[in-house]
């Protein structure tokens, strides 16, 4: 049988990146909408002349209060959501907690709405002199006393264990050092026994001749 060699077919080529409407600052190039690592970001088509690239940002609908341009989503360096001005670093409004189309009722700033660990959502006002404002921790006497309490407990208890590790060194060392010492005196005691025998086998063996050569020489 004769098998004919086909040629597989070739892949179809990756669709082009759509466009996103927003044109580079540095080359005037229409920006496209690309997938990276921590998903999807802006960048210019112009690579590798122009290597301008940046977050795609999420726009929540509600104004900034200090130059009421869009509030939008962002990622901090270790990738927790806060919200800021999406004229940044011109304007320099920044928010954890997300902001909401809402005014508060005593004085008229924007709230922000708070989740939980638990999950309840709680709105606050944004603006840090209101009564109504999201209230900040305080650590009383007690509880730093009891953090001081519980650090020197484990200071205490790291150092129990380091020393018990010292200890336990230097017990096996002075153990190996003393088994050494013991193996070699008893290495130069058997030395000196095996010297000890092998003169008396000298000796014994001059003295065997020399009673051997005795009667010759008086004959």
């Amino acid at each position: 049988t004769y098998l004919e060699e086909v040629e597989p077919n070739p892949l179809p080529p990756p669709p082009p990146p759509p466009p996103s409407g927003i044109f580079c600052e540095k080359c005037g190039r229409e920006m496209v909408i690309k997938d990276g690592r921590f998903g999807k970001f802006l960048a210019c088509p112009g690579f590798p002349d122009c290597r301008n690239a940046k977050p795609i940002l999420k726009k929540i609908g509600v104004a900034c209060p200090i130059c009421g341009a869009d509030i939008v989503e962002r990622k901090s360096k270790t990738r927790k959501t806060f919200y800021g001005c999406e004229k940044y670093p011109e304007c320099s409004f920044v928010s954890w907690d997300k902001p909401i189309e809402e005014k508060c009722p005593d004085c008229g700033s924007l709230m922000s709405e708070h989740v939980e660990r638990t999950g309840r959502k709680l709105k606050y006002c944004l603006n840090p002199e209101c009564k109504n404002a999201r209230p900040v921790r305080v650590t009383t006497k007690a509880e730093t006393a009891k953090e001081d309490g519980a650090a020197e407990s484990k200071t205490v208890k790291k150092t129990a264990v380091k020393k018990t590790a010292t200890k336990k060194t230097t017990a096996a060392k002075s153990t190996a050092k003393k088994t050494t010492t013991t193996k070699t005196t008893a290495k130069k005691a058997a030395t000196k026994k095996t010297a000890a025998k092998t003169t008396t086998k000298k000796t014994t063996a001059s003295k065997t001749a020399a009673k051997k050569t005795k009667p010759a020489d008086e004959a």
